[in-house]
């Protein structure tokens, strides 16, 4: 039999949905006279002793690209370290596909360990691809494809145009070891890719030119179905996808579904303003219904100027002040991301989204809410209009070296993490119920005793002095270490969040 390995990169703890891109390649190239192995590199680390007993014929690196996650900066060190690796003890093949190869085509070609790339959504055009190298007549027409002549000349063919709905039936999650994916009762999935927004600092209008595709609504509940039967610990449902809410009537045909098949979970999903705001009270309270607990969207900045230059007026303060309100009408929990560190006014967005945040928290306390860092990711269109200030000559080394913006200074990056550790989470005043008990205990009279001078910082938006969240916080860590309480990295890099499959804040109990 012909064996093809297909690797997923580790995400160094930044990411840890269900490896989706290694069950759709695998489905694409499935074929009776082949073996494929699927490597997670977030669990399997040493893959020169899969190829040593294995005749490989192509290995594939196969980088995040069915939603989008910052953990492709971490990919692409891994990535090249395994392709090493592998080309030091054989003569195989070497693809690379996914956002990685999409972002950084000629970088990754003059790459003397990578023979050729796939950019865009290539699982259409992947079989034809592993045809070609397992009987030496590859087709260097195929859409898409990146090689080298014999004269090392490279060429990079244009993407092919891709189905508007997601038809893929065969998926096969058990050759994952489907249960590892399962974090406190929760399954991520993937009911849809891409997005129809074009917000300038996203890599999705780059991959999917604005297209929304999504699985039938069918195919969604069966798959669901067969997940809770074969993991019947399985209490929520997270839809991974980049903007869940691409169609109304999709969403909605969701929800009914899952109310006329009584699946009795709940779920939760990631959306975008201008999508969520056309959802009347009544069509929301259908969701909640229906067992959504949780909506996570992004208001992006505290700065209009901000705003309008990212997200092309698709999204407004007053606007998702008004999605948080119907939000909460409905029963469902909502969570708000923003991004911070923009190019455009010496880090006025980030005392600009500190006091917004701070009104928002002020309404809702019991609200969730993280920040991340605008990483400048190559093709992008914000990426391109700054491209002449960054120290961008080689997109493999800009890629690992920036995980934030050049610009960024430990001191807000310190700030940020201070308000959501300490100020964002105290200013709920029963956050002490929400942690490990042993710890609980301990920060119950300081929750009570600091929760209004939280508040009363919040009133008066003030983002300075923050001597007093410093000292806390040493205490906290104190009380931590005496009680064997560790903080939870993979919650803790990422900032608090309060999706279904994320519930600690940050912190959990060591074994």
């Amino acid at each position: 039999m012909d064996t093809i390995l297909i690797y997923f990169p580790d995400t160094k703890n930044y990411n840890s949905v269900l490896s989706y891109e290694l069950v759709y390649q695998e489905a694409a190239i499935r074929h009776k006279n082949r073996n494929i192995i699927l490597i997670d590199g977030r669990y399997e680390k040493n893959i020169e002793k899969i190829v040593l007993e294995n005749k490989i014929k192509l290995f594939i690196v196969s980088t995040l690209i069915k939603f989008t996650s910052i953990a492709v900066n971490f990919q692409i060190e891994d990535g090249l370290q395994k392709t090493k690796q592998i080309k030091n003890i054989s003569d195989i093949p070497v693809l690379w596909t996914g956002l990685i190869p999409t972002v950084i085509p000629n970088d990754l070609l003059n790459n003397n360990d990578i023979d050729y790339i796939l950019t865009g959504q290539s699982d259409h055009v992947l079989n034809k691809f592993a045809d070609g190298i397992i009987n030496n007549n590859l087709d260097n027409s195929i859409k898409g494809l990146g090689y080298k002549d014999p004269n090392n000349e490279l060429y990079i063919n244009k993407n092919d145009s891709i189905p508007d709905e997601i038809n893929v039936t065969n998926l096969d999650y058990n050759k994952i070891n489907f249960s590892k994916y399962i974090h406190n009762n929760t399954i991520d999935y993937l009911a849809s890719t891409g997005c129809p927004n074009n917000c300038s600092f996203c890599s999705v209008p780059i991959v999917y030119n604005r297209k929304w595709r999504h699985k039938s609504v069918e195919r969604i509940i069966n798959d669901i179905k067969n997940f809770i039967r074969y993991a019947p610990n399985i209490k929520n449902i997270h839809f991974r996808d980049d903007n869940f809410m691409g169609n109304k009537k999709f969403v909605i045909e969701i929800a009914n579904e899952f109310i006329k098949n009584n699946l009795n979970i709940r779920w939760s999903a990631q959306t975008s303003v201008n999508l969520l705001k056309v959802f009347s009270t009544d069509e929301l309270k259908l969701l909640k219904k229906s067992g959504c607990s949780n909506i996570s969207f992004g208001i992006e900045s505290g700065d209009l100027y901000i705003l309008d230059k990212i997200t092309k007026q698709k999204t407004s303060i007053t606007e998702s002040l008004e999605v948080l309100k119907a939000l909460s009408i409905a029963g469902i929990s909502p969570s708000v991301t923003s991004i911070i560190s923009f190019p455009f006014n010496n880090n006025r967005d980030v005392k600009k989204t500190l006091k917004l945040l701070m009104k928002i928290k002020l309404i809702y306390p019991n609200l969730s809410m993280y920040s991340t860092f605008w990483v400048p990711i190559p093709k992008t269109e914000l990426f391109n209009n700054i491209k002449e200030k960054l120290d961008y000559n080689n997109g493999i080394e800009y890629l690992i070296r920036h995980k934030a913006t050049p610009w960024t200074s430990e001191y807000t990056i310190k700030k940020i993490k201070l308000f959501e550790e300490y100020y964002f989470s105290f200013s709920d005043p029963l956050f002490y119920k929400k942690v490990p008990k042993k710890l609980s205990k301990k920060i119950h009279i300081i929750n009570i005793f600091i929760y209004p001078l939280i508040r009363l910082r919040f009133k008066i938006r003030c983002t300075s002095f923050l001597f007093d969240g410093l000292i806390i916080l040493k205490y906290i860590k104190y009380i931590k270490k005496k009680y064997c309480i560790q903080e939870d990295e993979l919650i803790a890099n990422a900032g608090v969040r309060h999706l279904t499959s994320n519930q600690n804040f940050g912190y959990k109990l060591k074994k």
